[in-house]
């Protein structure tokens, strides 16, 4: 019966997204998990690094290589 998503966001080890928002006012008071140093929330993140859809990356993706297959 225990609320695992408030506990996570509560103790710093997940970010509220709607809800939750007491609980992440605790956390970052406390300084716990995530809030004890600098943290750029995921949504400041993506808004820093938004870019314009339609133009290609200013670097092609790095290639991955695939792992050797077993015999």
């Amino acid at each position: 019966g225990a609320d695992v998503a408030a506990m996570m966001v509560r103790s710093g080890m997940a970010v509220a997204f709607g809800d939750y928002l007491v609980e992440e006012a605790e956390a970052r008071n406390a300084m716990a998990g995530l809030w004890a140093g600098d943290f750029e929330t995921p949504s400041e993140w993506r808004e820093r690094n938004r870019r314009d859809p339609l133009q290609p990356p200013s670097q092609p993706p790095a290639s991955v290589p695939l792992p050797p297959r077993r015999p």
